[in-house]
């Protein structure tokens, strides 16, 4: 994974795109985890984790006006108030790291535009890292993010990787 303050992961569906989102926020907010190389790179960072889907969901529907918006209205949903003056704070003070799986799976092209607009003046105000994934023939027909992004590409795992991966996590 290139580690820049703005990035695309590509890979085909099921090679674990979401997997790798959800691997890089719970490394992060563990403490103890088993793989601190994320930690020097975004170690004081509050990893939040978001469906593209999910939020041009919310847009189409009106239930969202902002991304800022939707994060808390996200936390509510999920009984998760307590966590608000967290998110606010990593805001406030620049320390979130947003993770926004499946740009090209949007509820609607109007939706994922806004969306986009949106997502490119919450980047440039308030300066923070992203990480993206999306499959590579539908980033190809989305509309792009602004800005300098850096592109990886996940790979299906070898049998060997996969027996690795099972030995380290399990």
């Amino acid at each position: 994974l290139p580690i820049s303050d703005r990035t695309v992961v590509l890979g085909e569906p099921g090679v674990g795109k979401s997997a790798l989102l959800r691997f890089v926020a719970l490394s992060l907010l563990d403490p103890e985890s088993p793989d601190q190389s994320l930690a020097p790179v975004w170690g004081e960072r509050l990893p939040v984790w978001l469906s593209f889907n999910a939020w041009t969901r919310a847009l189409a529907l009106d239930e969202a006006t902002n991304l800022e918006d939707f994060l808390f209205t996200w936390l509510h949903q999920h009984s998760a108030d307590e966590l608000r003056p967290l998110l606010a704070d990593a805001l406030q003070d620049r320390r979130l790291l947003l993770l926004i799986d499946g740009l090209d799976e949007q509820h609607n092209q109007a939706a994922a535009n806004v969306a986009l607009d949106r997502l490119d003046t919450f980047l440039s105000a308030h300066g923070i890292p992203v990480v993206i994934t999306s499959r590579p023939a539908g980033y190809e027909r989305v509309r792009r993010p602004i800005g300098e992004w850096r592109h990886g590409r996940l790979m299906d795992f070898g049998s060997a990787q996969i027996q690795a991966f099972a030995k380290f996590w399990f």
